[in-house]
């Protein structure tokens, strides 16, 4: 379920996560999404992995429960504005 737009980027809130779209790639059938999930207060991780390519907005949820997840390199990299919050081990 979408919940805010900051910085026109969308939010989605599954549970106690909060999911914050990165980037959406889409090629010739195939779509990859990497996803933030922060636990509010607690930590974040970021995540990478494929999705429907015909439905960007629910590529994101998928991601986050089906995603590979990135280093900590790479998560600060698709996601600075996280770097000062706990990163899942």
């Amino acid at each position: 379920m979408k919940i805010a737009s900051v910085q026109n980027l969308d939010m989605y809130k599954t549970g106690e996560r909060v999911i914050i779209p990165g980037r959406y790639f889409n090629s010739n059938g195939h779509a990859i999404a990497i996803v933030a999930v922060v636990t509010v207060g607690v930590d974040w991780a970021a995540y990478i992995g494929e999705a429907d390519p015909h439905r960007e907005s629910e590529a994101y949820p998928h991601v986050a429960e089906t995603g590979s997840k990135l280093q900590w390199a790479d998560a600060k990299y698709f996601f600075p504005g996280l770097k000062d919050i706990w990163y899942r081990p």
